[in-house]
């Protein structure tokens, strides 16, 4: 009786399992090779959310789920906010500030990035 309780919770598992990983697997973004993908995440005042956003985002990213850079796009940060996004870039290599007005810059730097395969500075951001 206990053994086939076991047997039912293991192959109960096992489906869950399965399906999770399906599920996981048609929900990865598309790759592109030689391209660049990116996060924009636009926000202002305080931002109580971004650290915990680029860190869900970082999540993504490091177990090779999504991968793609962030750009925290300054639409009006606090000061307090403003060091955080500026912390958070100093640590991660694929995490940049962007003021809102210099967005377009940054995107067409991107893909011209994307066509020479060469990396880019990202004009007018941090």
């Amino acid at each position: 009786m206990v053994i086939d309780f076991i047997i039912v919770l293991l192959v109960c598992a096992g489906v869950v399992f399965i399906f999770w990983a399906l599920f996981g697997f048609f929900v990865t973004p598309i790759r592109c090779p030689g391209g660049r993908m990116f996060t924009l995440i636009c926000l202002k005042g305080d931002a109580p959310e971004l650290q915990r956003t680029v860190q869900g985002i970082l999540w993504l990213k490091h177990g090779s789920i999504a991968g793609m850079d962030i750009v925290i796009v300054d639409e009006g940060l606090s000061k307090s906010a403003l060091d955080t996004a500026k912390a958070i870039c100093a640590k991660e290599s694929c995490v940049f500030l962007c003021p809102d007005g210099k967005l377009e810059a940054l995107v067409g730097e991107a893909a011209g990035a994307s066509q020479t395969s060469a990396p880019a500075e990202n004009p007018g951001c941090f």
